[in-house]
């Protein structure tokens, strides 16, 4: 193989590294099945609940009706100092609003023992628009003896309220700051053109 041909190979994995390392580590994201979330309480999945923008049908919901819920998901591979990037589409459905309720949308960094490090979360800012979508969006770096990364939900309600909040289409990112794939083959197609000239002017 030529030096030539070595480069563009390289210049191939590292497209194909960046593309993987961006990759969603969630598993059944869009709540079809649900083998690998936990719920609990007021939290389930309902078929009528699917994001219309998102693939699938079915959604996850918290009942308004209720006294609390949640549901989760654990990531059980993270590297310290990693950038994760969580989001999930949430959207109110009937009169939510008049709930009270108190969503947070989190990513909670735990030991090896499940116990929480760091907890970042945010409270979704379309609570009261009923039927209207909003991708919500979570960004934290994994702290030292991070082993595993829990992203997911969780409510308090008052029981006289009703409606429902809607959750489907998860995604959990490894977002550290990594070159786009075509900033990397920029690189490497620069690589080449720099040995070809010097071969040239030998």
């Amino acid at each position: 193989m030529t030096t030539t041909q070595r480069l563009l190979t390289l210049a191939a994995c590292l497209c194909l590294a960046a593309t993987a390392a961006s990759a969603n580590v969630l598993v059944e994201t869009d709540f079809e099945t649900t083998a690998n979330w936990y719920f609990w309480d007021g939290a389930s999945v309902e078929s009528w609940a699917g994001y219309s923008g998102g693939s699938g049908g079915n959604g996850m919901i918290f009942a308004g009706w209720s006294t609390g819920g949640g549901f989760y998901q654990d990531y059980a591979n993270s590297a310290v100092g990693a950038m994760y990037t969580f989001t999930i589409q949430g959207g109110p459905s009937w009169d939510w609003e008049r709930t009270g309720a108190d969503i947070e949308v989190y990513i909670d960094f735990m030991d090896s023992g499940f116990n929480s490090l760091y907890k970042e979360f945010i409270t979704p800012d379309n609570i009261g628009l009923t039927d209207n979508w909003a991708l919500q969006t979570v960004v934290a770096t994994s702290p030292a003896n991070t082993a595993v990364v829990r992203v997911g939900a969780n409510y308090t309600v008052d029981p006289v309220g009703t409606g429902a909040y809607r959750f489907d289409d998860a995604s959990l990112v490894d977002t550290t700051a990594i070159p786009e794939p075509g900033t990397l083959f920029l690189m490497a197609t620069g690589a080449i053109g720099l040995v070809l000239r010097r071969r040239r002017s030998r």
